[in-house]
């Protein structure tokens, strides 16, 4: 978005400041100073330049300093004492040589001076930026489903003693206590289930634990969990800390919940497999 510096003098002149093929477009910054004999106020300037967001403006030593834009196209007149000032506002959607423009202009006719117009941010590099971004989304995508083809099926009995294991290698006096406990189980629910739960907050975890069916059908479960997400999220949001002892129970609970979980999971995969042979 460029930025233009003009100076006005008030006197008996009317002129286009862009007869000379010299554009604006949208969304670009004029900035003005206005040098008056008469006595203006800013209100009196606002009004003025009503058809356009004045974007600064400042008034001392006989000068106004006025930053103006528009978003829409077309020819605006403005007319400041015997002056008119015919300013044309171009699409840059509708023009060609947008991006092959000159970045600095100098319009000299009478006092009205147009200089230093330039383009500190053009369109193109928004154009980059956003390939970039859609290119590095590709990336994480690819990466993503690699790892998911060429992830190893993680054993049952496996998923069941790496969470046991860590669980019980997490420090009560730890300050991120309950976070741990909660990813190792969002961690768990994965390995058992390939049902990815972690970035989730709790309600959103309990609603994704409805689409595995044996958790969905054990209502016990269900309700252990929901206490459970319940209290952790009492802990780690609030200003409650709770004691030791209370770890070590909400820590006892979540294994004995896993344990569940595992036992039904496994009686139920037990049922399949002698259904097979018994075919």
């Amino acid at each position: 978005m460029k930025k233009i510096f003009i100076s006005i003098f008030f006197i008996f002149i009317t002129m286009n400041l862009f007869s000379q093929n010299k554009n604006i477009y949208v969304g670009d910054i004029l900035s003005l100073e206005i040098i008056s004999n008469g006595d203006y106020t800013i209100e009196e300037i606002k009004s003025k330049f009503k058809d356009f967001e004045i974007v600064k403006m400042d008034k001392g030593n006989g000068k106004i300093n006025l930053d103006i834009r528009t978003f829409e196209t077309g020819t605006k007149e403005i007319r400041i004492g015997n002056s008119i000032i015919t300013i044309e506002v171009k699409s840059i959607l509708e023009d060609e040589k947008y991006n092959s423009r000159d970045d600095i202009y100098n319009i000299s006719e009478q006092d009205i001076t147009v200089y230093n117009i330039t383009t500190p941010f053009p369109l193109s590099k928004f154009i980059y930026i956003f390939i970039i971004f859609i290119i590095l989304i590709l990336i994480y995508l690819i990466y993503f489903l690699y790892k998911k083809i060429t992830r190893k099926t993680i054993n049952k009995d496996n998923s069941l003693s790496i969470f046991i294991k860590d669980i019980d290698k997490i420090d009560i006096n730890c300050l991120d206590f309950y976070v741990q406990l909660t990813f190792l189980f969002k961690n768990y629910i994965y390995n058992e289930f390939n049902v990815l739960i972690i970035g989730n907050t709790s309600k959103e975890i309990i609603y994704k634990l409805l689409t595995i069916e044996l958790i969905n059908k054990n209502k016990i479960i269900l309700e252990e969990l929901t206490k459970w997400f319940e209290y952790v999220d009492l802990c780690k949001y609030s200003n409650y800390s709770s004691k030791n002892i209370e770890k070590i129970e909400k820590k006892d609970e979540l294994k004995k919940i896993v344990l569940t979980i595992y036992e039904i999971n496994n009686n139920t995969i037990n049922k399949v497999n002698n259904l097979d042979k018994g075919k």
